[in-house]
């Protein structure tokens, strides 16, 4: 007996689908993949992130949006929605309108255990080839090991990992 191949999915056919889709689906290289729901502390770090770099961000020419925004790596064809992104004036946009970002500076991923070795492999080939990321930043969600990792580049295109550890860390009240 043959193995079937799996059905090849056009980018057409991925977006046509997402448009109806009540769940996201990651897509590369003719295959689609269902994301996961997460749970009630990953929706409350991606808030609580996207809230402190929408603060920061207010006045000036960079927005921080949720993970409703996609973003597709033009380079490998990868199409994502990170936990958060921060993008600046002039963005650009794959296709009509504006549901394909193309030129994100800052990425944010929650990690978690079932997607953690991803978002720091493979998830982070694929964004090391948008030309505008200057940072990618990987949170863990797990209280009180919490570790937040910062890639970013530096102006001759190498990547630099800072770890800040918040394992030490108290509430002053």
């Amino acid at each position: 007996m043959q193995a079937q191949l799996p059905h090849y999915i056009t980018p057409a056919e991925y977006l046509a689908g997402e448009e109806t889709s009540s769940i996201k689906h990651e897509y590369y290289d003719g295959q689609i993949y269902a994301m996961a729901g997460g749970t009630n502390a990953h929706a409350i770090l991606c808030s609580n992130t996207l809230i402190a770099l929408g603060a920061q961000l207010l006045g000036k020419s960079c927005r921080a949006v949720s993970s409703e925004q996609r973003v597709k790596i033009e380079a490998t064809g990868l199409h994502v929605y990170p936990d958060t992104s921060v993008y600046c004036q002039d963005a650009r946009f794959d296709g009509a309108g504006d549901t394909n970002l193309l030129d994100p500076t800052v990425i944010v991923e929650v990690l978690s255990r079932s997607t953690s070795a991803y978002d720091r492999g493979d998830k982070f080939d694929h964004y090391k080839r948008i030309e505008t990321l200057r940072d990618y930043i990987l949170s863990n969600k797990r209280a009180f090991t919490s570790n937040i990792f910062i890639v970013w580049k530096t102006a001759i295109g190498c990547y630099v990992l800072s770890i800040i550890s918040l394992t030490n860390w108290r509430c002053l009240r």
